[in-house]
């Protein structure tokens, strides 16, 4: 009952805007991630041509998350060959390291990387791993090398090196990498146990924090954006706006409660030009829940092609408060 009358009280709101005021804007992020790469050297050569010895060649590269939340990273190989040839990177492959957790990224991990299948050729190249947050990279490069022929023995070494990191931009994600899903909150805080400060969230679900774009993108071409806060003065109303709109619908009313004038909202308009209806943005689905209630309080999930007051707005207003303003 409180749900709804908090609706009833947002409609009479809605029908008394007049032009609303610009966005405030947070503090501009970085959106630098760390890049590092490894060289390695894997498998064996025993033709006595090229510009290294004889001998067996082995790498291990060994990566150490130093943060005290989940960092989610992307890897992938690059083959070197010598000229004129070009070596073809590898798929990405994405994995998440654990807190103070580390794994290693050995010779049979490469040949995985580039689908290969025996017998192997010798490889040489350079494993590439994009992280948004600062991690420990160390290579391991071990080589026993022939002497003279099979007769002579052979010379095994070991050499350790530190992999330096690069600032560059993070291929996947908003603000640096930190946030994979763009949808305004940091994968840390997603990760959290307060909702209100994003937490109880999937990092790799976009939809489920109801962050808008506002004022909405109705009438005069406004062009909306998005604050990393839910409010009822912005999230709650843009909604509201869209409410009864849907995919190859027609247009609702608008603000004003008059049918056919310039500030009424159609869901498969494209003001923005990017391609996508203006109206996913403002729809969503029933996801998980934050808080059991009574009555429950739920978080958003996937968009299902009608906005309406019953479902969108109360699950926006359900999350009305929650914001990702603050950096980890």
């Amino acid at each position: 009952m409180l749900r709804l009358l908090a609706v009833a009280a947002v409609a009479v709101a809605v029908g008394l805007l007049v032009g609303r005021g610009t966005l405030p804007t947070t503090a501009d992020v970085t959106e630098l991630g760390y890049t590092y790469s490894a060289k390695f050297l894997c498998g064996t050569i025993s033709d006595g041509a090229g510009p290294l010895a004889d001998g067996e060649y082995a790498t291990a590269i060994n990566v150490h998350n130093l943060q005290d939340y989940n960092v989610h990273i992307f890897k992938k190989a690059v083959l070197a060959p010598s000229e004129p040839q070009l070596g073809q990177p590898s798929a990405w492959k994405d994995l998440v390291i654990p807190p103070d957790a580390a794994f290693e990224i050995d010779c049979p991990d490469i040949r995985q990387l580039l689908l290969l299948e025996p017998p192997f050729p010798f490889l040489k190249g350079f494993v590439v791993i994009h992280s948004p947050a600062e991690l420990d990279v160390w290579g391991v490069y071990t080589s026993a090398l022939t002497l003279g022929g099979t007769t002579a023995g052979t010379d095994i070494s070991e050499d350790i090196e530190v992999v330096p990191a690069k600032r560059q931009a993070f291929p996947w994600g908003c603000d640096g990498g930190a946030d994979i899903d763009c949808d305004g909150c940091a994968d840390v805080e997603e990760q959290g146990m307060n909702p209100t400060l994003g937490g109880l969230r999937d990092y790799l679900n976009k939809w489920d924090f109801y962050d808008v774009p506002a004022p909405t993108l109705g009438g005069g071409g406004n062009m909306g954006n998005r604050d990393k806060a839910i409010s009822i003065g912005n999230d709650v109303l843009a909604v509201l706006e869209y409410s009864g709109t849907s995919r190859n619908g027609p247009p609702n009313a608008g603000p004003d409660g008059i049918s056919g004038t310039a500030d009424d909202r159609d869901y498969d308009d494209d003001k923005d030009s990017d391609k996508v209806q203006d109206g996913i943005a403002y729809d969503r689905t029933v996801g998980g829940q934050f808080d059991p209630g009574p009555p429950p309080r739920l978080l958003s999930d996937v968009p299902n092609g009608s906005i309406s007051i019953g479902e969108d707005v109360l699950l926006v207003l359900d999350q009305s408060g929650h914001s990702c303003q603050a950096l980890p």
